[in-house]
């Protein structure tokens, strides 16, 4: 099975996760996976301008990997922040996104 996603990270350090994610995931099954940053330089500042973002320039995305460091926070809060995000999204938005928060 193929798969493409797109990585939202925080900073352009995070871009480097790109091939990380998709080792992963053929480790994990998917025969090609092709991953790709959302350059953070064009889009808003929010998680939830992010994701639209995200869906209008990578339409064709099966999966969007949202990064936040926990930091002071915490992974609860961070988790919560994605999660918030995600629902806020319009009806049509059905693409999974999968939240990755390391502490």
């Amino acid at each position: 099975m193929k798969l493409s996603f797109v990585l939202i990270g925080e900073g352009s350090s995070d871009l480097r996760m790109v091939s990380h994610i998709e080792n992963i995931l053929i480790t994990e099954g998917f025969s090609e996976v092709s991953g790709k940053p959302l350059e953070q330089d064009r889009v808003g500042r929010t998680v939830f301008d992010k994701l639209l973002a995200a869906r209008k320039l990578f339409p064709s995305a099966g999966l969007i990997i949202v990064h936040r460091d926990a930091d002071n926070a915490g992974s609860e809060a961070r988790l919560r922040e994605i999660n918030e995000a995600v629902n806020r999204m319009p009806e049509k938005f059905n693409t999974k996104v999968i939240p990755l928060v390391p502490v």
